[in-house]
């Protein structure tokens, strides 16, 4: 069996408990193959009996469906540890536009300026100032 982290030439590998491990050159995946896929492959009865061919349905089935499991759960984590700890999905209340005959303007906002607060109200995302400047439409 052979387990790679990557595609192409073997870059550096071990083998432990028949299993050779590698890193391959091209980072883009990686891919397992499993004893008796390939059919030129010969293998002795004991390999044989270890093959992936060899195993019942659920096995294989559970085998099949860890390849993609591994991968959502893999693509999961690099997108939410970083959202979540560091927020960087969250957009910062900037003025994007000024309107020249608009109060804000007027009173001297400028582009890329950050609203801090709205009626005593803090004001930390975009999310927080469209909520609020809803709230403030409703209750007119």
């Amino acid at each position: 069996m052979r387990f790679s982290l990557g595609f192409g030439p073997k870059i550096i590998g071990t083998t432990r408990g028949g299993t050779e491990y590698r890193l391959s050159l091209i980072p883009l995946g990686g891919y397992v193959k499993m004893l008796g896929e390939d059919s030129e492959e010969e293998l002795s009865e004991d390999q044989l009996a270890g093959s992936f061919s060899k195993q019942p349905v659920s096995k294989r089935l559970a085998i099949v469906f860890a390849g993609p499991f591994s991968n959502f759960l893999l693509a999961r984590s690099h997108f939410h540890i970083p959202f979540r700890f560091f927020r960087i999905h969250e957009r910062l209340p900037e003025i994007g536009s000024v309107n020249r005959d608009h109060l804000p303007n007027r009173r001297g906002s400028r582009l890329e300026d950050r609203v801090l607060s709205i009626n005593g109200q803090q004001i930390d995302t975009w999310e927080d100032l469209s909520g609020s400047m809803k709230s403030s439409a409703r209750t007119r």
